[in-house]
């Protein structure tokens, strides 16, 4: 493995849009995760394009998801986020 030259610049903290914009994403898949466990998707750990190993077993709603779920997936990221700016805004005033 090559090995890396030593960084430059100290390392970057995200900031306060980052980090809400990390969180809304993270709530709105565990919802939507949730939401869609049983959906009729199919399972095809054996396919072609997955790489060895894989943890397609893990992701498998995201790889297959439909159109609908993706849908899905964007409002309630959409909702997690405006709640979050609204209430970042409520703190600051």
């Amino acid at each position: 493995m090559k090995k890396r030259p030593a960084p430059t610049t100290p390392p970057q903290h995200p900031g306060p849009a980052a980090i809400r914009k990390s969180r809304a994403l993270e709530l709105a898949h565990n919802e939507w995760a949730e939401a869609h466990a049983d959906a009729d998707v199919p399972f095809r750990p054996d396919a072609p394009e997955r790489r060895t190993p894989s943890d397609y077993n893990l992701h498998y709603l995201d790889v297959e998801a439909t159109p609908a779920m993706d849908a899905d997936l964007d409002r309630r990221y959409r909702e997690h986020l405006a709640r979050l700016e609204a209430e970042d805004e409520a703190a600051r005033n």
